[in-house]
C-alpha cells in the first residue's frame, strides 16, 4: 500500500493542453489503478453533486419512496449519468486557476481525499494523457467500448505514464 499522485493532461493531439494538473492523495492504495479509479470517482462525485429536490413537496415524496411527487408530478428518480457531460466537466479543470477549481469545480475542502497540490516527488507521479477519457473509462463510461480501464493499465505497467489511446 502506498500513496499516489497524478499529473493530468487533457485533450488529444492538436487539441492537447500544454499544462498538467496535479492531484495528490495521502490515502494509501494497493495499486496505481485503484488510486486512479478512486480519483475518477472523486471527480464523478464532484460532477454529480448532491441530488436535491428543489420543492418542498418533492422532498416529502423522496423520503416516502414515491417515484413521482404527488403534488407537482415531477419524477423523484435521479437523472441518468451523462458521460459526455462528465468529460466536459473534468476538461474544464485544464486551464483552471486554483481559485476557480476550488470554487467553480469543487468545493474547497482541506480534508478531501484528493488535493491539487504538487507531488512531493515528481519522479513518482503518474502522468495521464487524454485524462478526460481515462477518467471516464475508470468509472465505467468509456466512449469506446473496447477501451477499458483494465486495457489502459495493462498497456502501461512499466512506465510512469499512460493514455487512453495507448
Amino acid at each position: 500500500m502506498k500513496t499516489y499522485s497524478f499529473l493530468l493532461n487533457f485533450g488529444y493531439v492538436e487539441d492537447s493542453g500544454l499544462g498538467f494538473t496535479p492531484f495528490v492523495s495521502d490515502k494509501k492504495f494497493s495499486s496505481t489503478k485503484d488510486a486512479f479509479i478512486d480519483l475518477a470517482n472523486f471527480l464523478k462525485d464532484a460532477y454529480v453533486g448532491e441530488p436535491k429536490p428543489k420543492k418542498a413537496c418533492c422532498i416529502k415524496a423522496v423520503f416516502t419512496g414515491s417515484k413521482f411527487c404527488g403534488a407537482c408530478g415531477k419524477s423523484t428518480k435521479e437523472p441518468e449519468f451523462d458521460p459526455k457531460g462528465f468529460t466536459s466537466f473534468v476538461r474544464q479543470i485544464d486551464g483552471a486557476s486554483i481559485d476557480s477549481y476550488h470554487g467553480d469545480i469543487v468545493d474547497y475542502d482541506e480534508e478531501a481525499r484528493w488535493q491539487t497540490n504538487l507531488p512531493k516527488d515528481l519522479n513518482e507521479a503518474k502522468i495521464i494523457y487524454n485524462a478526460e477519457w481515462c477518467l471516464a473509462a475508470a468509472i465505467g463510461h468509456s466512449h469506446r467500448s473496447e477501451v477499458t480501464i483494465e486495457k489502459i493499465f495493462k498497456n502501461h505497467r512499466k512506465t510512469n505514464s499512460f493514455s487512453f489511446y495507448g
